[in-house]
């Protein structure tokens, strides 16, 4: 009989005393195989884990009038200007897209993970009357908001940031009672 049958055998007969060599032997090559695995997979950890955010409260609602600031500029336009804001790590990103290629107006430093929820909040208050909330899927991508604010600004938002990625499928499924009339998907 195998040397593991035995022990197995052994603790079924006599049950499990606090000084098992087998049983100790066993645990300690788990341990050891477990910090293996994690070793290996150190190199997959997700940038959300590394993030640091800035501690300048005042420096970000600045940043966020300025923001704020830019698409009204836009919206004076007589022209269509398709905006974005992106998130990468502890920034977002904002300007214009320019026949596809993204022009960087300006990068907001982000005090904590809700912050890109707050924006979108304040463009909701700040231009209420003109606000169409919209969404867009892209497949491999998943889902991003994509707001128009009156006739002449479309904002594409989107995230490198899995909780980020969360909240824009719920906005974009929300029930009928929780959408606004003016909810259409891109």
């Amino acid at each position: 009989m195998s040397d593991i049958f035995k022990a197995v055998q052994e603790i079924d007969e006599k049950g499990i005393d606090d000084k098992n060599d087998f049983l100790d032997k066993c645990i300690n090559e788990w341990i050891e195989e477990d910090e293996k695995i994690s070793d290996t997979l150190n190199p997959f950890e997700t940038s959300e884990q590394h993030e640091t955010f800035s501690s300048d409260i005042n420096k970000f609602n600045e940043d966020c009038i300025e923001f704020i600031e830019y698409i009204k500029q836009c919206s004076e336009e007589s022209e269509l200007s398709i905006l974005y804001m992106l998130r990468q790590g502890n920034t977002i990103h904002y300007g214009k897209n320019n026949h596809g290629v993204r022009m960087d107006k300006s990068v907001i430093e982000m005090t904590n993970n809700q912050d890109l929820r707050k924006m979108y909040k304040l463009m909701q208050i700040e231009f209420a009357s003109e606000f169409d909330e919209n969404y867009k899927h892209t497949f491999g991508e998943g889902w991003s908001l994509c707001p128009i604010i009156g006739e002449s600004v479309v904002i594409e938002i989107d995230s490198d940031n899995s909780m980020d990625k969360n909240w824009f499928y719920e906005q974009s499924h929300k029930e009928p009672g929780e959408k606004s009339p003016n909810k259409k998907i891109i």
